[in-house]
């Protein structure tokens, strides 16, 4: 008996600090809006930039974050590209947070590792979370996950490199959280959500390494055009058409996204 209140009691108390650094990751978290595309960043360095995808980014001169703290809009300056992992950097020149990730919060993962992010999914204006677990694949690059289709989508978009360093995540991440903070249950960092396969519904998704942060800081990259184009295995969420086939049952509202033949 004693045993069993034991191992209850440490079970309640990891819900109570795992919980309680979902709740602080979540203070880092911005919802970001381009263009015609919404997605998720992250408050990063030194409180006045924020991590996002560069998929996510419809307009490179039209980009605000919504900061929950604040309760409002903010516009922000597309400070840094890199192509090859799909990121970008983004300044602040009026709004400073005082919740941010730090660069010595940057680490890697092992195979079966909890981790969990904090996003917006969707045109859903709250956030929530998401958990997954560290998977294992042969090799270590976004080409090792991906399947052919996959593979040649990217190639038609040009980026992320199909060599760039990944997490493989075992769960779903979904529409819209492309951006927001991969983070292991110590709140430490260790990637930058980006992808899926089947438009989110297998279950196989990817990061992309925080260590890409570093190369981040000095890129050079110009904007690419082909940002405009939607791709389905990067999950920027993208404001749907007025015509966009929905159903409904009086209660739920429900929109196709994808259909697939028997075939």
């Amino acid at each position: 008996m004693r045993i069993m209140l034991l191992l209850l009691s440490l079970c309640c108390l990891n819900s109570v600090v795992f919980g309680g650094v979902k709740e602080e990751i979540s203070k880092t978290i911005v919802r970001v809006k381009s263009g015609n595309k919404y997605s998720t960043g992250f408050f990063y360095g030194n409180g006045n930039q924020i991590i996002a995808t560069l998929h996510s980014i419809g307009n490179p001169d039209q980009i605000e974050v919504f900061i929950p703290s604040e309760k409002s809009w903010c516009s922000v300056r597309l400070n840094r590209i890199s192509k090859k992992s799909d990121l970008v950097l983004l300044s602040l020149s009026e709004c400073i947070s005082a919740n941010y990730l730090k660069p010595e919060n940057i680490t890697t993962s092992t195979i079966d590792t909890k981790v969990f992010t904090v996003g917006y999914y969707g045109s859903n204006d709250k956030y929530q979370d998401r958990d997954f677990t560290v998977g294992l694949i042969e090799g270590k690059r976004l080409k090792d996950l991906l399947e052919p289709s996959a593979e040649q989508e990217i190639r038609s978009l040009g980026f992320p490199s199909l060599d760039t360093e990944i997490v493989y995540l075992k769960g779903q991440l979904l529409h819209g959280f492309s951006g927001s903070p991969i983070v292991d249950y110590r709140g430490k960092l260790i990637g930058i959500a980006d992808g899926g396969l089947e438009n989110g519904a297998a279950g196989i998704s990817w990061c992309i390494t925080a260590s890409a942060l570093n190369d981040l800081k000095n890129a050079t990259d110009a904007f690419p055009r082909s940002s405009l184009k939607k791709v389905n295995t990067l999950f920027a969420e993208e404001i749907p058409p007025s015509n966009a086939k929905t159903v409904s049952n009086g209660q739920f509202s429900f929109q196709l996204i994808k259909s697939r033949t028997f075939k």
